[in-house]
């Protein structure tokens, strides 16, 4: 059974419950399961007044909501299904290694120290190169990732801009900063979609990727156009949109804060249904080695 979560709110206790359904031997939790994991106290004494019962079915209520709500927004991306209050994994396919690569770095970035110092930096370049699939898919044009360190596109921040610019079409190329310089200054995915005139005014979307369990203090880090006014010498003349990529699930009661703070919220779910399936090839399939890696092992 894995160790609940420090913020037991109804997000982080239905990653707990897909977790265990992961776990576990038959592929399945219940919330039964979660009801008698929380009804413990750290000394294992079963709390029993009228006030804790009632807390902990508010609890279980909220959780199964928050299951049901994941099911609707992921749709086929969804690695689980919901019958009568029993969780069920329903395996690893294409369709569902965008949430399962997501709920796997929303998890450790709470679970693992190790994690953190070896592999966080690789999981957050991953995880920008999947937010390129969902925002490219979402506007259905093109996209790019922009942040740092890059590899498609230059790695000097000067020659990325000029980069950036020639592929939108605007921007005019990189205004210098002699005394400033940034790897990305927030900015991690761009994308775009052009019209077959290949002019200025169309649907540009920059965004801001966000990995960590401290996601909720970057909100607003990044302004489309202040970035813009500040870097390129001729600031677009598209209207930019901003967006916010997490693999986690906001909490409903801040998802419009969250929206009027960082534009269109891409959480795990809508991140997941819009990927789709995955490219094949890098650095795409590492996802899908990763995924494979993680399911292996919390079930064994």
């Amino acid at each position: 059974m894995p160790a609940l979560p420090p913020t037991p709110n109804a997000e982080r206790l239905a990653d707990w419950l897909e977790m265990f359904a992961l776990e576990s031997h038959d592929r399945n939790a219940s919330l039964s399961d979660l009801e008698r994991a929380l009804n413990r106290d750290p000394g294992g004494e079963t709390k029993s007044h009228q006030q804790a019962r009632e807390k902990l079915e508010n609890q279980i209520a909220q959780v199964a909501r928050e299951v049901r709500e994941r099911m609707r927004a992921a749709q086929d991306a969804y690695p689980f299904s919901l019958i009568g209050g029993k969780l069920q994994f329903k395996g690893q396919t294409p369709a569902t290694e965008a949430y399962l690569f997501c709920l796997f770095i929303s998890t450790v970035s709470w679970s693992s120290e190790k994690f953190k110092k070896q592999q966080a930096g690789l999981a957050r370049r991953l995880f920008e190169h999947l937010a390129c699939v969902a925002a490219r898919n979402y506007v259905g044009g093109d996209s790019l990732r922009f942040g740092s360190p890059r590899s498609t596109m230059p790695k000097r921040f000067s020659l990325a801009v000029n980069a950036l610019c020639a592929r939108l079409g605007e921007g005019d190329g990189y205004k210098a900063q002699p005394s400033l310089e940034r790897k990305d200054d927030g900015l991690d995915v761009v994308a775009w979609k052009h019209f077959p005139d290949e002019r200025p005014g169309k649907l540009i979307l920059l965004g801001q990727c966000a990995t960590g369990d401290d996601w909720d203090s970057k909100l607003g880090d990044l302004s489309p156009n202040a970035f813009c006014q500040h870097w390129m010498t001729d600031t677009p003349a598209s209207k930019l949109l901003p967006a916010f990529f997490l693999p986690h699930r906001v909490p409903y009661e801040r998802w419009n804060h969250v929206s009027r703070k960082c534009g269109i919220v891409f959480d795990r779910c809508r991140i997941a249904q819009t990927s789709g399936v995955l490219p094949g090839e890098e650095p795409y399939d590492q996802i899908g080695k990763w995924v494979a890696k993680f399911v292996t092992k919390v079930t064994a």
